[in-house]
């Protein structure tokens, strides 16, 4: 069963445990080749650990196994080529996301973030009003505490950005 490798795929980043994340999300993908969420487990893993271009690859084939994917799935590819520099690729799945879940939050931040990174200053501003109009709470630091970045620089070049689109610490 495939099911409790890609659980433990989703677990391990947060444990600092990349290695092993990518190992399990492997491990579901050899037990179900058919299964597109083998795939984004495999995709996830690799991007939180810093191996986005090869994440790319497995997150568009379980989206092409699945095409009407979950908005988060369409995130995640969009998160993979915003840290490949692909800024206009990962616009684009972002804005795809948030017409398939236009209340998921991340989506708007990856937008943000993502808008900061090409310059594009008003877009970012617009970007994060819509993060506080949906979450009206929003802290870059309760959002950096969630994502589980093995390297640090990949973290920061996120909360940089978001501060520098005005989303308050």
């Amino acid at each position: 069963m495939p099911g409790p490798h890609g659980l433990m795929s989703q677990i391990y980043p947060y444990k600092r445990q990349h290695e092993e994340a990518i190992a399990e999300a492997q491990k579901a993908v050899a037990l179900a080749p058919g299964l597109a969420f083998a795939y984004t487990w495999l995709g996830s893993a690799l991007m939180y650990t810093g191996r986005s271009h090869e994440a790319i690859r497995f997150l568009e084939k379980a989206i092409r196994f699945n095409p009407f994917p979950p908005a988060y799935w369409i995130r995640t590819l969009g998160e993979a080529y915003r840290m490949t520099k692909r800024y206009k690729e990962a616009i684009r799945e972002f804005k795809r996301a948030i017409q398939a879940n236009p209340h998921y939050v991340e989506s708007h931040v990856s937008l943000t973030c993502t808008y900061t990174l090409m310059g594009r200053g008003n877009d970012a501003e617009a970007a994060a009003a819509e993060v506080l109009r949906i979450d009206p709470d929003f802290t870059i630091q309760d959002y950096a505490q969630s994502l589980p970045y093995k390297e640090k620089s990949d973290l920061n070049c996120v909360i940089e950005a978001l501060r520098k689109a005005g989303l308050p610490e």
